[in-house]
Formats: structure tokens, sequence, C-alpha cells
């Protein structure tokens, strides 16, 4: 039990690094910058990132472990949906263009699936059921 709270909590914190790496060189600010910039920037959509992670990926989780379901395409699915989601509220009022719900979503399907590869070996010696 106490493997599958530590590889959880790694997951959990190793899912953001992904938008968070998108965020700080897809950003237009880093065109022309330094690694200075860019490390700064990954480390502010880190942050952003785990906030979201926070706010739809725990709950998803343990949603998905009441009922058995953690798995690959569970992880992919909730963080394509959390990522969407992300997409479209960042741009509220007005509304998000389709593309950046979808560019948002594919990032977090990505960390989803970096969520589920951290927790993988310990879920899949007795944890949650992992197929």
């Amino acid at each position: 039990m106490k493997r599958e709270a530590v590889s959880t909590v790694l997951g959990f914190m190793a899912a953001p690094i992904v938008p968070g790496a998108l965020f700080a060189i897809l950003t237009p600010a880093t065109s022309n910058a330094d690694v200075v910039s860019v490390v700064s920037l990954l480390a502010v959509g880190y942050f952003f990132s785990a906030m979201a992670v926070l706010v739809f990926g725990v709950p998803s989780f343990f949603l998905f472990r009441h009922l058995g379901l953690v798995r690959w395409w569970s992880a992919l699915a909730s963080g394509c949906v959390g990522g969407g989601l992300v997409g479209f509220i960042v741009k509220l009022p007005n509304g998000a263009e389709p593309h950046e719900i979808l560019r948002m979503g594919a990032a977090g399907g990505i960390a989803g699936i970096v969520f589920f590869l951290v927790t993988w070996k310990s879920t899949e010696r007795g944890g949650h059921s992992v197929r």
C-alpha cells in the first residue's frame, strides 16, 4: 500500500512536467530566448499545470480507482478532458478557439499517460488494477 501511495504521488508530480515544458517551449516569448528564460517559463508552466492536475486529475484518479478502472486509456481520456477544460476555462469569458482546446487536451492526455507510466509498475503488483 505504501509503495502504491508513493508512486501515485510521484505520478501526480511528474504529470505537469510535459504541459509545463510545452508551455515553455511553444510560448512566442521564447523564440529568441535564452535558457534561463525557458527554464523560468517551465517553472511557471509547471505550477499552472500542477493546479490543473489537482483540480481535474486527482478527482479523476479517485473516481477511476473507486470503479476499478485505473488503466492507460482512463488516464489518457481524463487527461484529455481535463486539458480541454483548462483550454476552455483560461479563455473565458470569450471562449477558446477549437484548436486551443484540442492543443490543451492533447497536452493533458500526454500528462495522463506520464502519470500512468510512473505509477504502472507499483500498481501492476497489486495496487489498483491496471490493464
